[in-house]
């Protein structure tokens, strides 16, 4: 099995004709004024079928500790697959550029002062709608700016399911009252969308996937699975599914859906796109 981080180099002439592209400065076929500007910290992945330009964008590189899997599966294994102690992760959203179609953004970070906003990465007034796979905190901080919306001109969509279940365990640990700031920061701006919904035309296909929350859901774009948090370890959790995350709300249901949605990726010739692999683009050849 390999990974590999998908560049599309060959295809900037064709990215940059778009709103949304991949590129620097230094590059003369990128326009100055596109979203994505950074390549040290983006990829960008065209799909020529569904004439669509995913781009991933780090929010924050970041690693993960080794006791945040323990417990969950073989500790002894654990150790010996991660004998450093911690596992390199980080916090990535994707935005997606539809020819003659919307800007979507898929989750907005941590929101952290060195994010995706302050870095120029990312153009506020020009994404129109932004996906969320769940409400936890590092997924929804880059939609708030002060306390308000950081996106003028965008829509939310979330989960009929998530926004349910998050009203019942909003009094855990790791769940704060930022999820009901965002709503109210985007009021009659809130979509919530059924189980396996179509969205935008049919160019965005939910998929429900819980376990790390109930209403946990991936995003599929053509040949690119926006996985959420099927994954806080690629390293890990790639080879050894049974590994869980503190953070997995039903642990049991979160390893299923993992496997099952790692063959739905392999069986379906896709790209992974997590939130916390340091690979942008993960594909199994």
């Amino acid at each position: 099995m390999s990974k590999r981080n998908i560049l599309a180099g060959a295809l900037l002439a064709a990215v940059a004709a778009l709103a949304l592209s991949c590129g620097g400065n230094n590059n003369p076929s990128v326009p100055s004024d596109t979203l994505a500007s950074d390549q040290s910290t983006l990829a960008t992945f065209y799909d020529p079928n569904t004439h669509t330009t995913v781009t991933g964008i780090q929010d924050k590189a970041s690693e993960h500790p080794v006791d945040l899997f323990r417990g969950s599966y073989d500790d002894s294994l654990l150790a010996a697959l991660l004998p450093s102690g911690a596992a390199r992760s980080a916090i990535n959203v994707y935005l997606a550029q539809f020819d003659n179609g919307p800007t979507v953004l898929f989750d907005a970070g941590l929101g952290a002062e060195d994010g995706i906003l302050s870095s120029g990465n990312i153009d506020p007034a020009k994404v129109t709608s932004v996906c969320l796979t769940h409400l936890h905190p590092d997924h929804i901080g880059g939609l708030l700016q002060e306390g308000k919306a950081s996106f003028p001109n965008a829509t939310i969509y979330l989960s009929k399911t998530e926004l349910a279940s998050t009203r019942q365990w909003e009094s855990t640990s790791y769940v704060s009252t930022l999820w009901q700031q965002v709503l109210a920061a985007y009021p009659n701006r809130i979509v919530t969308f059924a189980d396996s919904a179509l969205l935008f035309d049919g160019r965005v296909q939910t998929i429900p996937a819980p376990g790390h929350t109930s209403g946990h859901t991936v995003f599929q774009i053509g040949s690119c699975l926006i996985a959420g948090d099927i994954l806080h370890s690629q390293d890990l959790q790639l080879q050894h599914p049974e590994f869980c995350a503190r953070y997995d709300q039903d642990p049991a249901r979160a390893v299923t859906t993992r496997k099952q949605i790692l063959e739905y990726v392999r069986n379906n010739n896709l790209q992974l796109c997590g939130a916390h692999c340091y690979d942008f683009f993960i594909k199994w050849d």
